[in-house]
């Protein structure tokens, strides 16, 4: 019995993805990125780690440009992408950071913050499909226990940390109210898609421009 047709449709292509994924069992390790450190695989691309709040108080920075490989994304899984990040025109896709150093709270935690809440990543999450009772909540998966959370572009392209955080910034700052309002009113689809006519990226850039970021 001739067992070489068993492979005849296997291309070197082929070959590179199944080493990728040889190569990423349970590889979940993701490192920061180094600026001007070049060159990088061509199967990284760079991404960002949206911090936790027990990250942020311990290291201060709420967005980190980090390097994600082909290995990387591979354990990690099929993650979500982001509703409000569609709506903009830069659809981000996230993971959850399987690291549970911040799952839990410290000793003297502060009161009223879970060390684990991620409200950016939950605010980007949230349902923008007009038509489902969910419109405007995030889903209960990463609306609690997020931690850190992992971030890039579905284009393949390397995400900027201006982008993920002006993209963050809006979806709190301006998109959580209008959101709200329109809960708390009369929750029309005319109203709804009024909130998702403003999900540009114009609208989310002057907004950062006029609020300076804060």
């Amino acid at each position: 019995m001739d067992t070489t047709q068993d492979y005849t449709d296997i291309t070197l292509a082929d070959f590179r993805h199944l080493m990728d994924y040889l190569i990423s069992y349970r590889n979940t390790h993701i490192r920061e990125s180094v600026p001007g450190l070049l060159p990088r695989a061509p199967t990284t691309v760079r991404g960002v780690k949206i911090c936790c709040h027990g990250e942020v108080k311990v290291h201060e920075e709420p967005f980190v440009s980090v390097d994600v490989t082909r290995a990387n994304q591979i354990s990690l899984g099929s993650g979500s992408v982001s509703p409000i990040s569609v709506c903009l025109g830069m659809p981000i896709r996230l993971w959850k950071d399987p690291d549970t150093d911040f799952r839990h709270d410290p000793p003297e935690w502060e009161r009223g913050m879970m060390a684990d809440s991620n409200p950016n990543v939950a605010f980007l999450m949230m349902e923008t499909d007009s038509s489902q009772d969910e419109w405007g909540w995030a889903p209960m998966y990463w609306n609690s226990e997020i931690g850190n959370v992992w971030a890039v572009r579905e284009d393949g392209h390397d995400l900027a940390v201006r982008d993920i955080a002006m993209m963050c910034h809006f979806a709190r700052r301006k998109l959580q109210r209008m959101f709200e309002d329109v809960m708390e009113s009369d929750s029309s689809l005319v109203s709804r898609q009024r909130v998702l006519d403003f999900i540009t990226w114009d609208n989310m850039v002057n907004h950062w421009d006029e609020t300076g970021g804060y």
